[in-house]
């Protein structure tokens, strides 16, 4: 009979995890503001400035929940870190398309709707499940 039980990932995958979110957040901020900057990129309009405030608010989210889970990688702070990271992900995907600051081709803003569309399903979806999941530990741990 083979054992059915889930393994939790290791405290050290966690901190890796957490440790390379906090470094590649880091380097966005440092990307978009800093050199080569946001302009660099051909298909972005003067109008991408409207929405970095909620990318940023999002990245640094990011960052912060990271060093969070660097410190305490179990319990808590992961479905509570994903509900805080997932609503950020979810204001700045609802400021990009009402912002929608690209210059494309009619065929590929299309496209480019659609997908940041389904980010915006994913998103709903996961703060469900995050939601969800810091209910069940609460109910663990009664």
């Amino acid at each position: 009979m083979t054992d059915t039980r889930t393994q939790r990932p290791s405290t050290t995958a966690g901190r890796s995890a957490a440790a390379f979110a906090v470094v590649a957040d880091g380097v966005l901020l440092l990307l978009s503001h800093g050199w080569p900057g946001w302009q660099a990129v051909p298909f972005l309009t003067d109008d991408t400035t409207r929405v970095l405030p909620a990318i940023d608010a999002l990245l640094v989210a990011g960052i912060l929940v990271g060093l969070v889970q660097l410190v305490r990688p179990r319990g808590a702070t992961q479905p509570a870190g994903t509900l805080m990271t997932t609503a950020f992900g979810l204001a700045a995907t609802l400021r990009t398309l009402q912002v929608f600051p690209f210059d494309l081709d009619p065929g590929w803003a299309l496209v480019a709707r659609i997908v940041l569309w389904l980010g915006v399903v994913g998103a709903v979806v996961g703060l469900v499940s995050a939601f969800l999941s810091l209910l069940r530990l609460r109910a663990v741990r009664r």
